[in-house]
Order: structure tokens, then C-alpha cells, then sequence
């Protein structure tokens, strides 16, 4: 069960495999066990909350690959994924990966900040938002928006732009639907919200 303490914090606990000096290092596995008359088991990770100061901190950090000869390999991989559904059912989805911001109730909510590895003799990473296909139908959907405004103040900002550069041509900008091999091509729309007491956007 759960346990308090007075001091200045509350304990550490700290789980790790052994340094090895010729070879790989060791893993780390936390697994719940298989269900086969009921649900899959839960894993939560969390950190305790502050009343005098920021809340704790969760870091996931893969590895980095510390050699610089031509043998070292790339740096370790984080990867988020939702549960795989074999249910032939309709309406039966695959498992749903959720990245939010905490809310604040007295100034801005959260912010969510994606952003690539900068590249010392080549290229920064990429980002790629992909709707897979459907086999039998169509291919997912992205949509990318802001909500509405509350009571006072305007709805957010959506800002696309590319990158300044210093000694060559700047970033292309790419807007376009995809071909139709039976059908007709997709449509492209621009358009501005209406004011109710002034002029429509421009």
C-alpha cells in the first residue's frame, strides 16, 4: 500500500540493469499478464502532484548512440503505439494514442511541442502525419484546427510557414489533392468565416 513521509522528499526508487563494459546492455520489461475471458491488464505511470511548486515530471529518453566511428548505429527509437484489434465486427476500432496538455485555471493551458533532432552534417528529421488506408474503403482523415473562442476573445491561430535561408532558396510550400484513377480528382477549398457585426475575413 501507500506510505507517507515528512522529510524533503518522499524516496527514490531506482531500477536498472548492470553496466557491461564487452556487450549489450540489459532490459527493462514491465508486462501485465494475457486475459482470456476478460480485459487486458492496466500499467499507470505516474508522479505525485505539489501544492508549493511545479508538478513532477515524466521522461522517456531513449538511448543515445555515443561512438563516432563509422560502426555506431543510430540513436534508440521511442515508440507510441495503440492496441491491434482482430475483431471482424463493425465499429470495433484499434486502440487510441492520446497526447494532451494539462489544462491551467488561471492562465494559458499546456502546450504540446513536436519537434525533430537537428542534423549537424545533413538534414533535421522529418515529420511525417500519415492517415493509413483502408483496405475495403476509404483512408483515414487529418484534421488539424483550433477551437471555438469562449465567451471573450478570439479562436485560435493556425500559422503554416517554412524556414528562413541564409544562402539559398527557402522551403517549398504544398497544397494538393490526389489523382483519381476511376473517379474524379479531389477538390481544394479556401474559405473565410462571415462577421455578424463587420466585414467577413479577408
Amino acid at each position: 500500500g501507500e506510505t507517507t513521509h515528512a522529510g524533503s522528499t518522499s524516496g527514490v526508487t531506482t531500477i536498472s540493469t548492470a553496466d557491461n563494459d564487452e556487450g549489450d546492455s540489459g532490459s527493462i520489461r514491465m508486462k501485465t499478464g494475457t486475459a482470456t475471458g476478460g480485459k487486458g491488464g492496466h500499467i499507470s505511470l505516474s508522479v505525485g502532484s505539489g501544492n508549493k511548486s511545479d508538478g513532477g515530471v515524466v521522461t522517456v529518453l531513449a538511448g543515445t548512440s555515443t561512438g563516432t566511428d563509422t560502426n555506431t548505429g543510430h540513436g534508440g527509437h521511442v515508440v507510441l503505439q495503440g492496441g491491434v484489434t482482430q475483431a471482424t465486427s463493425q465499429g470495433k476500432t484499434g486502440g487510441i494514442v492520446s497526447i494532451n496538455a494539462g489544462a491551467s485555471s488561471s492562465t494559458s493551458g499546456g502546450h504540446v511541442h513536436l519537434s525533430t533532432g537537428s542534423g549537424k552534417t545533413n538534414t533535421g528529421g522529418f515529420i511525417s502525419l500519415v492517415a493509413e488506408q483502408g483496405e475495403a474503403t476509404s483512408s483515414g482523415s487529418i484534421f488539424i484546427k483550433t477551437t471555438s473562442a469562449g465567451t471573450a476573445g478570439v479562436s485560435g491561430h493556425l500559422t503554416f510557414s517554412t524556414g528562413t535561408a541564409s544562402s539559398g532558396t527557402s522551403g517549398e510550400f504544398k497544397f494538393g489533392t490526389g489523382d483519381a484513377t476511376s473517379g474524379r480528382g479531389g477538390s481544394f477549398s479556401v474559405t473565410v468565416g462571415e462577421g455578424n457585426s463587420a466585414a467577413g475575413g479577408g
